[in-house]
């Protein structure tokens, strides 16, 4: 294979596995997102039955099925599938083997590094600050692979070539990736591999080499969303909100809307009259039974003319800084783009009940998952999810139980 660099990987960059686990790799290619393992950076790996965590972006297990581990999130652009070809491109995966998965929280170990010590996707930089790191994650576990096999077919790594997930010999050898996963964990991890001229690859850059891994669950309903969150006890809300400009609640009568199945509470809130209930179709019917009486006076006078003027005598005024950001170096313009794709949905409460309910320990921000997932586009969406926990924040107190709003 002809070198296009030979980034050298100190050992402390990755973490090992052997045995009935197959071969997990662990890896970082910048000190910023290096990961401290407790065991001696140049001892033996510790005999293990399950893989090291976290920090492994490579899994190899023994049925031959290779999961590559994201640390950026899929939000309609692709990641997933990109991060995931560029491991596999250097691995000489089987596209078809491949599995993927979201890597956990931890920004010392998952980070963006084009950001520091964030764990954040954005600002389109998911596959530039990734490129290097995982095209390195493959191409160490191929090496590491392809020494196994060397040593147990007795011949020079050189004349092993690799291909869908096979390791082959001209003398005949054949072996899977599977079947020498748990041999190659117990190697040591080289200090530096060869990655491929780009005119080697066979995914990277490829048309319809690696199809998409997020197409078939979100094309049958499969893909598990935040909305999609149900936890013991949990509740939706939805508002029903003004049907014009400045509309105020005159009152509301929610006796038809608490007659349908499933509807828990009415409440008023500054912004309109919550439905709460047990599921998204039973408040979507408790709403439309609700009878609201509004008063629309403020916005008798306005028309597309009258707002179009303000608009325009606006437009004369010097701009009104909302915030001042801690760093006045960030750029959060660039973020803009993400704004119409975030889904408007937030879960309220029941993190650290459902922990403890499971016997887990308490998360703190940093440690939970759903932390770092904020996306930069929070700030347009905000004030919706904020009306939305009004009413789940109402209910809670009175009733004292979980909301999904």
């Amino acid at each position: 294979m002809i070198c296009e660099q030979r980034p050298t990987l100190s050992r402390r960059d990755f973490l090992r596995s052997s045995g009935a686990a197959g071969l997990v790799l662990g890896f970082a290619c910048l000190p910023a997102c290096r990961a401290l393992t407790a065991s001696p950076v140049d001892g033996p790996a510790p005999p293990v039955h399950a893989p090291f965590t976290p920090n492994a972006f490579i899994r190899v297990a023994p049925d031959n099925t290779v999961t590559i581990v994201c640390k950026h999130l899929e939000m309609g652009q692709g990641n997933t599938t990109g991060l995931a070809t560029l491991a596999a491109d250097e691995l000489d995966a089987d596209w078809s083997l491949v599995r993927t998965e979201y890597a956990p929280s931890d920004p010392k170990v998952y980070n963006n590094v084009f950001y520091g010590e964030m764990q954040i996707t954005g600002g389109s930089t998911s596959i530039a600050n990734s490129f290097m790191q995982m095209r390195s994650a493959g191409a160490t576990a191929r090496a590491m692979l392809v020494a196994a096999a060397a040593n147990a077919w007795h011949v020079p790594a050189a004349e092993i070539n690799t291909a869908n997930s096979v390791l082959t010999h001209a003398s005949g050898r054949r072996a899977t990736y599977g079947e020498m996963a748990a041999a190659a964990g117990r190697l040591p991890v080289p200090k530096d591999v060869a990655l491929k001229q780009p005119q080697h690859f066979t995914l990277i850059g490829k048309q319809n080499a690696t199809p998409r891994v997020d197409s078939l669950s979100k094309c049958n309903g499969s893909a598990i969303y935040t909305i999609d969150v149900t936890l013991p006890g949990l509740l939706t809300a939805v508002i029903a909100f003004p049907p014009s400009f400045g509309a105020k609640v005159i009152s509301f009568d929610s006796a038809e809307a608490m007659r349908v199945p499933g509807v828990a509470d009415v409440v008023q809130v500054p912004e309109g009259v919550a439905v709460v209930g047990t599921g998204t179709w039973a408040v979507l019917k408790g709403r439309r039974a609700l009878k609201v009486a509004w008063d629309e006076s403020t916005g008798a006078s306005l028309n597309s003319d009258a707002v179009l003027a303000q608009y325009r005598a606006q437009a004369q005024q010097p701009g009104v800084p909302f915030a001042q950001p801690a760093d006045e170096r960030l750029d959060m313009g660039v973020f803009v783009a993400a704004v119409p794709g975030q889904v408007i949905n937030r879960r309220i409460g029941g993190a650290a009940e459902h922990r403890a309910a499971r016997g887990q320990p308490a998360r703190s921000r940093a440690q939970d998952p759903h932390h770092h997932r904020r996306t930069a586009g929070e700030p347009r969406y905000r004030r919706r999810s904020r009306q939305l926990a009004r009413a789940a924040v109402l209910h809670r107190q009175a009733r004292g139980r979980r909301l999904h709003v």
